[in-house]
Formats: structure tokens, C-alpha cells, sequence
């Protein structure tokens, strides 16, 4: 009731349409591979259902309100700030203590999607008359764990040992609406991507 009383407030407000407001890929659940906006969520988690709570209600509202709302799906996004706990800054850890990461899904796929990639999609999203409803933003490719720690690893030139692993399941975004209706395209590829959050995290890091 609280944050749909902020809504409420924010849609008196509203001048610029539409409303964009941030979803997640994790909404889908546990669906494999390819995920296309009208995919209907399997199992969702617990956060993923809360999501999927708060988009009904602003949807709602916004029909209500007569507004258009974008509901932007962002994938696995990671970049400088990331909190410690997520997969590169804690591969970046181990590395940095001379240990081999234990990634404890090695072999899942994720759509890893660089921060700024996501503000750009955002802003022209947020532009008068951008595309409405459930937009996906990732990179519409999927990678293996194991794969983003040895970029990882190569970036920091360590020699961990970080073994093959069996690509075992995983999603990531159908960005068929991202490309063809928003005509955005991802400028930072993944290495680029991660080279630059790892340097992040190292001159962030206590001596």
C-alpha cells in the first residue's frame, strides 16, 4: 500500500509520458533460454513474485490514470558498484587472495548486461514516445559462469585454475523489441564490460 501510494502521487504529478519503471529478468522464473516479453513466469522466486506484485499494481494504476507505462526487464546487469556478494566482484576476491573462485553454478547461462548499457536503454526508453509495456534490456546472448571468470581471471593476469564446467541451463533476454521497435543496440561487450568493472573494484579495494 505504501509504494502504491507514492505511485499514485508520482502520477499526479506526471507531466512526460510514459512512465518507465525498473522490472526484472528474474521475473520470468525458472523458464529456460530465449525469454520473450509474453513469456508467462514459471516458479517464480519470492523476489521475483514481488516483482511481478509491483508491476500488476502500476500497470493498473497507470490504466487508471489514462498512462502509458514501460516495464523494463533488465537482465543480469553488473558493473563499478556492484555489491560484493555478486559473481565478478567475488571471483575478483578470490583471485586477489591467490584462490581458485568456487562458483557455485558454473555451468549456468546469464545474460550479463553492463551498467551504463542499461542507463542508455533506460533514457531512450524514457524519451516521448519510446515503446510501452514489457521491454527486455540485455544483450540477447548467453554466457557461462565459468566463461565471466576467466575474462576475470585474464584481466587481472592470473593463472588461477578455474576448470571447464557442462553448460547445464539458464536464460536470457529475446531483445527483439529492444532492437526492432527501440532501435538500441549494447555498446559494451562483455569483456570490455568486465574489464572495466574489475579495475573498479581494484582501485576500490583496500591496500
Amino acid at each position: 500500500h505504501r509504494h502504491s501510494g507514492r505511485f499514485c502521487k508520482i502520477l499526479n504529478r506526471q507531466v512526460i509520458r510514459p512512465i518507465v519503471a525498473a522490472g526484472s529478468g528474474w521475473e520470468y522464473g525458472t523458464r529456460n533460454g530465449p525469454l520473450r516479453e509474453d513469456d508467462v513466469p514459471e516458479s517464480p522466486s519470492v523476489f521475483a513474485a514481488h516483482k511481478l506484485a509491483q508491476f500488476r499494481v502500476a500497470e493498473a494504476l497507470c490504466r487508471e490514470a489514462g498512462v502509458e507505462l514501460a516495464w523494463v526487464r533488465i537482465f543480469f546487469s553488473y558493473g563499478p558498484g556492484q555489491r560484493r556478494q555478486s559473481l565478478i566482484p567475488s571471483v575478483v576476491d578470490s583471485i586477489r587472495r591467490g584462490e581458485s573462485p568456487v562458483l557455485r553454478t558454473p555451468g549456468a547461462l546469464s545474460d550479463f548486461v553492463f551498467v551504463d548499457d542499461v542507463a542508455r536503454a533506460v533514457r531512450a526508453i524514457s524519451l516521448l514516445g519510446g515503446p510501452v509495456g514489457i521491454i527486455n534490456v540485455g544483450t540477447g546472448r548467453p554466457t557461462a559462469a565459468f566463461e565471466v571468470a576467466r575474462i576475470v581471471a585474464d584481466v587481472m593476469d592470473s593463472h588461477v585454475r578455474i576448470p571447464d564446467a557442462d553448460v547445464t541451463s539458464g536464460s536470457w533476454a529475446d531483445t527483439t523489441r529492444m532492437h526492432g521497435e527501440l532501435g538500441f543496440v549494447p555498446q559494451v561487450s562483455l569483456e570490455a564490460g568486465i574489464e572495466r568493472t574489475v579495475r573498479a573494484l581494484l582501485g576500490a579495494a583496500p591496500e
